[in-house]
Order: structure tokens, then C-alpha cells, then sequence
């Protein structure tokens, strides 16, 4: 089989997709359309993925006339290619392209906000969001409320619908192991420490995550944050920590390396994710599986895993008052509760969230594809 990759960036997902197609005998190609706030340019690409060079898509791009100007150069790589499969997305980027260069079959893949968000920026907007779902053979998507948008938007066939959570890895998120001792560290003992480990963009709420953490440490002052990673709001937000005087019981570790960061959620007593819109949150699942309470925004998506009867505290999208609400009750658990939500916690992932399992579900639809008759 060969496969067609094309991404918008190159995020630590993308390095898995591609990882799973090459131990399944497909011989890969990735095409990044970026740079882009979500690449991880240190990461490599796994073993056996031939990445495309095109210049011409060596830039981000965030305007449809810009993004259709392209078309052309994509047929240009698929045609030299000639993949049996193209991959794509997010779905008006990648996807909006692939379906313009009218070449089949085409996979689109839904990164949450481009349908939850995206599809209804405005006119123009949901004309492209259809017109890629009207020119591709299948889509993937991790969470029932992308799935529903998709339906509600267009008449595409549910058959060819493949939900499934993107999974993690349980073996490396253990809920024992190795732990970062924050409290050694940076002084900070006797505090409870609270992580965020979302991207430093808009549509995580990082400012609200701080907001929040700042109301909810007035009240207890031994409250500590571990905001990881980075993003284009770095300035501001290194600047807001300055002007909400947090800098001591705010540290910023930066992008974590995947490989270290089950040992960060070991050493937190509570996950906080503050994103105005998500699918299935792999940082939630990643903090589910070493068994933290959670505080998340009032998404139909994060209801899809957790619940206010097991360790889960809720907010509307932006309410900083209700997300400190929610860390002052997450950091506040009994010992027994604790053990409690550690375990149903664990419980769920290791039910659902299964890498290794979820990403078969990913090729036995490429294969389907391959086996089914060429589009009319």
C-alpha cells in the first residue's frame, strides 16, 4: 500500500499515524503544509517515512485563496507519488486541498475545532468544510460530536464514518513509575500542584488557565502550577504570569518531550484544561491513565470519558471562577476518594483508550477502502 500523509504541521499524533503505517507494510510519504505553531520540529519522522519536499508549502497558510492557489502543486506530488491512499487533514486545510485535486481515494482526518469551530467561521468557510466531505471516501474523527457536526452539515454517508479515539500509549502513561518531584525541585513543599499541558493557542484558554489558577490560589495559597508546553500566545502569556505576579508559583517547563511526560502527570495532584473547543483531549486521556482528578471545559467531548461522579469538575468555556471552583474541589480529595478516582480513571483508558487496539480500526479502513470499488 502506498500512502499519501499530508498534515498541516507535524504534531506528536501525526509521528503516530505515520509510525503505525509503516509497521503495517505501507510505504509512506509525509507532505507538511507549515511551518505551523504545532509542528514539533525536534521529533523525527519514524523510520521509513519519505518526507515530500515542496517548498511552496513551507508556509502557513490560514486563507482559502492561498490554500486553493496550492491545488496545483499538490496534483503535482500526487501525481509523482501516485499513492494508493491520501490521508488528510485538518479538513479545510489539508483537506480542502486534497479534495480540490480531485484525486481518490481520499481519508480525511478531523482535528476537532476544524469542524467544531472552523466549519462555521463563516460562509465561505462551511462551502470548503463540504466540498472536502464531498470529495473524500471516508473520515476519521475521535469523538461522537465531530461525527454529529459532520452529519449535521452535510449528507455525508455515516457508513463511511470511522470514529475512534486516538488513543494513547498505556504502557508509557502507567499510573505508577517515575515522577517529577516538583516540591523538591522549586521549594514548594507542602503545596498541591496542578498541570496543564495544552498548547499556548487560543483555543486552549491558556489565559483562562492562568485566571483561574490565580483565584483559585488566592484561596489556597499552597496551590502551584505546571504550565508545560508553548505555543504563538508565548509572549502574552509569559507576560500575563509576570503582571498576575505568579512567577513563583507558576514554572513554565516548556514543550515536554513525549517521552517524559507521564512523569510530569506523576508528580501533579490535578489535570486542568481550559480549551474553548476539543475532541478527544489526548492530554485528558494521558491524565486520566496515571489516575488524576480533572477540571475541563463543558464539552460534549470531555463528557464522553469522564463525569462529575468520579473525580471530573466542570466549566463553562472561558469561566475562570468555575475552573477555580473545580481546583479547589479536585485538590481537596480524601485519600480514599483519591484511590477511588484512580482507579475508575485507569478503568476508562485502559477500556477505551488503547493505542495499539484504536489504531487498527485506522487501517482496516484503509484496506476496505483499497478493496471497494473506485468512486463514480
Amino acid at each position: 500500500m502506498r500512502l499519501l500523509y499530508f498534515s498541516r504541521g507535524y504534531t506528536v499524533h501525526d509521528r503516530r499515524f505515520l509510525a503505525r503505517g509503516v509497521e503495517a507494510g505501507c510505504t509512506t510519504w509525509f507532505l507538511r503544509l507549515g511551518p505551523h505553531g504545532l509542528s514539533v520540529d525536534d521529533v523525527p519522522l519514524p523510520k521509513g517515512v519519505q518526507e515530500v519536499e515542496c517548498p511552496e508549502m513551507n508556509r502557513d497558510v490560514d486563507d482559502l485563496d492561498h490554500i486553493e492557489s496550492l491545488v496545483p502543486v499538490l496534483r503535482q506530488v500526487i501525481d509523482r507519488i501516485a499513492p494508493d491512499i491520501i490521508h488528510a487533514g485538518p479538513i479545510q486545510t489539508c483537506g480542502y486541498m486534497a479534495s480540490l485535486a480531485g484525486r481518490r481515494p481520499l481519508v480525511l482526518m478531523s482535528w476537532g475545532s476544524d469542524m467544531l469551530v472552523d466549519a462555521a467561521r463563516n460562509d465561505r468557510w462551511t462551502a470548503a468544510t463540504r466540498t472536502a466531505l464531498a470529495g473524500s471516501d471516508m473520515l476519521i474523527c475521535d469523538a461522537e460530536s465531530v461525527e454529529q457536526r459532520v452529519l449535521e452539515i452535510s449528507d455525508y454517508d455515516a457508513s463511511c464514518i470511522l470514529r475512534f479515539p486516538w488513543g494513547i500509549d498505556l504502557e508509557q502513561f502507567a499510573s505508577s513509575g517515575p515522577a517529577v518531584d516538583f516540591r523538591s525541585r522549586h521549594g514548594w513543599e507542602d503545596s498541591k500542584v496542578v498541570i496543564s499541558t495544552r498548547s499556548w493557542e487560543a483555543i486552549y484558554g491558556t489565559s483562562v488557565v492562568l485566571a483561574a489558577f490565580q483565584e483559585a490560589h488566592q484561596i489556597r495559597p499552597e496551590l502551584r502550577l505546571v504550565l508545560a508546553g508553548t505555543g504563538s500566545e508565548l509572549e502574552s502569556i509569559q507576560r500575563e504570569i509576570r503582571d498576575r505576579k505568579l512567577t513563583g508559583v507558576v514554572t513554565c517547563p516548556g514543550r515536554v518531550p513525549n517521552e517524559e511526560l507521564a512523569t510530569y502527570f506523576r508528580g501533579a495532584d490535578a489535570y486542568l484544561s481550559c480549551a474553548i473547543s476539543d475532541g478527544t483531549s489526548i492530554s485528558l486521556l494521558e491524565a486520566l491513565a496515571i489516575g488524576l482528578p480533572v477540571v475541563v471545559t463543558d464539552l460534549p467531548s470531555n463528557r464522553e470519558w469522564v463525569s462529575e461522579s468520579c473525580g471530573a469538575w466542570f466549566a463553562p468555556a472561558g469561566d475562570s471562577q468555575g475552573f477555580a471552583a473545580g481546583l479547589l474541589s479536585a485538590t481537596t480529595l480524601a485519600p480514599d476518594e483519591i484511590d477511588r478516582v484512580r482507579a475508575q480513571h485507569r478503568q476508562t483508558v485502559e477500556c477505551r483508550a488503547d493505542w495499539n487496539l484504536n489504531s487498527s480500526m485506522l487501517l482496516d479502513g484503509y484496506r476496505r477502502l483499497l478493496t471497494a470499488p473506485s468512486p463514480s
